[in-house]
Order: structure tokens, then C-alpha cells, then sequence
């Protein structure tokens, strides 16, 4: 089983080509699972950003998922459930 640690530092090593924080991104708290996904209580907001993928793995968001004026290529990583509204455009 990967460590927290290590599963935090693939999450940071990935995302270092967004250049965004995970807590940029998120208004609320947030728990890394073990399987590297994250659920969010509160909202993920990555606007206008220019990005071609999302830059983490969400699993569950309770409130609003914020993704629209960017350049995605496919919805990888967006969230499975989310609470609130998905902003794709």
C-alpha cells in the first residue's frame, strides 16, 4: 500500500505542469484517498486557467465543480459525484 506521503507527492509531481496548488484550486477541506483521488467538502474552482486536462483525480465534491474556460481535452479526473453544479462551459 503507497504511503499518504507518497501518493501526495505523485499528486504534486503531476501537477507541476499546471503550476496550481491543490488548495488554489479548492474552497473548502479536502482527504487524498489511498488510491490517489480526492474528495472535496466544499468546491474544486479551476476557471480560466489553460489547462488541457484536470490536473488531479477527483472522486467526490460535495458542492460546485468550477472547470470552464479552459482547453480540456477529455474529463479525466473530474469527479464522479459532485454535490452542487458542474461548470464545464
Amino acid at each position: 500500500m503507497k504511503s499518504l506521503e507518497s501518493i501526495y507527492n505523485s499528486i504534486v509531481l503531476e501537477n507541476k505542469k499546471s503550476k496550481i496548488p491543490l488548495t488554489d484550486c479548492i474552497d473548502g477541506t479536502y482527504t487524498i484517498n489511498d488510491d490517489g483521488s480526492i474528495d472535496v467538502d466544499g468546491s474544486v474552482i479551476l476557471i480560466n486557467e489553460k489547462l488541457t486536462k484536470i490536473p488531479f483525480k477527483f472522486r467526490n465534491v460535495s458542492d460546485d465543480f468550477y472547470c470552464y474556460d479552459n482547453q480540456l481535452t477529455s474529463l479525466d479526473g473530474a469527479p464522479n459525484t459532485v454535490g452542487g453544479n458542474f461548470f464545464l462551459l
